[in-house]
């Protein structure tokens, strides 16, 4: 704990009925004690407490089943910036609270049913379960973009629909709580790519000369997940559902692929002066093979071996080279170097065969 005193630590165990079996200054670097750093609320003041645990999310459950009121956490090891840190504080205590709810559901004595039998329906069951899960999401989507300031007449129509699927559940109305589910998952994703669509002018590349971003890959693991909640509960599917149904997350990888090639080939004139540079290193492998053929073909097979081949790949080679240092960002000049070119190697492939009698 960091504290100016020890009775500030004293006082701040005792009052969380915390018993101390050794009390002492810590003499060597904090990551060496624990990973997760948390601070808590105590006497108007924020104490941070070191924790030797792996993971934050194990921490928070530690902490705060000691009723301790967490406003931060954080990986000593890979720390994150505020507004991830306040991101997954939100989904902590929203996973906190729900487990604790279930709990006490688990425990809460059950009413005397001796004398009834009741006939669960499966179907039901398993929606009303979808429709829960739905109703944590879009207080999830509500909690995490409403200080954003855009979309807020969708973010009205959510909460409404959130309202009316609350009262759906209750019920024993599939058709509609399928529809309602089905609405609140289109209007979820509706919101996130709006945000998303904001964010996309500042963001910058993941990999160098690609055109997928951060954002794109944020965007498509979304609607991944989305299609996985659809496909669980037999909603209705859009056609990016679809997609990802059938492809799975291997498909947002096909995704940026489509796009990446995209790019590269829509730009023709830097393809055109790449290709020299491949059309070279082409020529001078299929040089070096030949040279293995016919080595073989002489010493392994002792025949006697002279391919024309080598003086036409040779002539081609010396021919791009000469293009290669010659050219420039501008698909008309490589054009008419490749023409010139090509009269210069038929002329001197006619001269070398009168002359040569090849």
């Amino acid at each position: 704990m960091d504290a100016p005193s020890e009775d500030i630590v004293r006082d701040f165990c005792g009052k969380n009925s915390m018993a101390i079996f050794e009390l002492k200054p810590l003499q060597w670097e904090k990551e060496q004690f624990g990973k997760i750093i948390a601070k808590v609320k105590y006497d108007n003041a924020l104490y941070s407490l070191v924790v030797p645990f792996e993971k934050a999310r194990d921490a928070f459950m530690f902490l705060v089943k000691a009723w301790l009121q967490i406003a931060y956490i954080n990986n000593l090891t890979h720390m994150m910036n505020d507004e991830d840190v306040a991101m997954v504080l939100k989904k902590l205590q929203i996973e906190y609270s729900e487990a604790k709810k279930k709990a006490e559901e688990k425990h809460r004595p059950k009413e005397n049913t001796r004398n009834v039998v009741l006939q669960k329906d499966p179907e039901l069951e398993k929606m009303r379960r979808i429709a829960t899960q739905a109703v944590a999401d879009m207080e999830e989507v509500k909690q995490k973009w409403s200080g954003w300031g855009f979309a807020q007449r969708r973010m009205n129509e959510l909460k409404d629909l959130e309202e009316e699927l609350k009262k759906v559940r209750m019920g024993s109305n599939i058709p509609k709580m399928r529809s309602l589910i089905s609405d609140a998952y289109k209007m979820m994703e509706e919101i996130e790519m709006m945000y998303l669509d904001q964010q996309k002018a500042a963001e910058t590349m993941l990999i160098a000369d690609s055109v997928i971003t951060h954002l794109d890959l944020v965007r498509e693991y979304e609607k991944y997940e989305k299609a996985q909640k659809v496909k669980k509960g037999k909603l209705e599917k859009t056609p990016s559902d679809i997609y990802y149904i059938f492809f799975g997350k291997p498909g947002i990888y096909q995704k940026f692929l489509g796009k990446d090639f995209e790019k590269k080939f829509s730009n023709r004139g830097a393809l055109l002066y790449k290709s020299i540079d491949y059309m070279v290193l082409f020529v001078f492998m299929c040089i070096v093979w030949l040279t293995i053929t016919s080595l073989y073909q002489h010493y392994v097979l002792q025949q006697e071996v002279f391919f024309f081949a080598f003086v036409d790949f040779a002539l081609i080679g010396l021919l791009l080279i000469a293009i290669n240092k010659l050219k420039k960002q501008n698909p008309i000049q490589i054009l008419i170097l490749s023409i010139i070119a090509a009269c210069i190697y038929f002329l001197i492939r006619y001269l070398l065969i009168s002359n040569f009698a090849l």
